[in-house]
């Protein structure tokens, strides 16, 4: 009899609690984002800050110059001013033939876009390969960076990066055109923070959901960030900063 008076109490809070998180109130998504120090860590493998490079011929950069400051207007990634980190190159001691790695400690930068060839290459932190960003084509000054990040996440194969968790409720980084919706549910992938990019079949919305680790439900959005109601698949479950999130289509 106290066994089973025992399992009535422990359903009656789950209940409760469930209950509890669907009545919560969702932060806005600007003040939290104001109340965060997003300075992302180096093992965190997801996009923070970009590097955007017109030749890196003989271990010489040369940065591209453009309206950068967009990045930061059209989603949750800064990018590198070029005029500036060409100076700061320039006056500061540099070995003589710079790695890719060099410029990525020297800038801040996690990921590094590069002219190469006749088309255009993506470097990532920590990572020996390089992803194919375009066959063809150059990146010139006159670059739209909004066009520039929602390639970056399409290449990556997600939408959108957890970037801070509060009970049920999460705050997704992620592109202005994904996040802004107010219709669209997400998917937070099931092992994704220790990845940088989802492979071609996990961006399927239904290989995405057998990969589900949390279903989830838009509350609001400020620029390139966006508040989610997570909902675990499982009997119990948190969220991990750095999971990767897919905008149901």
């Amino acid at each position: 009899m106290k066994i089973k008076l025992k399992i009535l109490v422990l359903l009656f809070l789950a209940v409760d609690v469930a209950h509890a998180n669907t009545l919560k109130k969702a932060p806005s998504a600007k003040t939290w984002l104001d109340s965060l120090n997003l300075k992302t860590e180096e093992s965190k493998k997801f996009p923070s800050k970009l590097l955007i490079l017109n030749s890196f011929a003989k271990g010489v950069p040369i940065p591209l110059v453009y309206n950068h400051s967009q990045c930061e207007d059209v989603s949750f990634i800064s990018c590198v001013e070029g005029q500036n980190f060409a100076y700061a190159l320039k006056i500061n001691k540099m070995p003589s033939e710079l790695k890719l790695g060099d410029l990525m400690k020297f800038s801040g930068a996690n990921l590094i876009l590069v002219n190469e060839g006749k088309g255009i290459n993506l470097y990532l932190a920590g990572e020996t390969e390089k992803m194919e960003f375009s066959k063809s084509g150059k990146l010139n000054e006159k670059l739209n960076p909004r066009k520039i990040i929602n390639r970056l996440m399409s290449v990556l194969g997600y939408d959108g990066v957890v970037l801070a968790v509060d009970g049920p409720f999460l705050l997704v980084g992620g592109s202005e055109a994904a996040l802004k919706d107010n219709s669209k549910q997400g998917i937070l992938i099931d092992k994704s923070a220790d990845r940088w990019s989802l492979d071609s079949e996990g961006q399927s919305s239904d290989s995405a959901k057998s990969k589900a680790f949390a279903l989830l439900t838009f509350e609001n959005s400020y620029e390139g960030y966006a508040v989610f109601r997570a909902v675990f698949t499982g009997s119990s479950g948190e969220a991990e900063i750095g999971q990767k999130v897919i905008i149901e289509k």
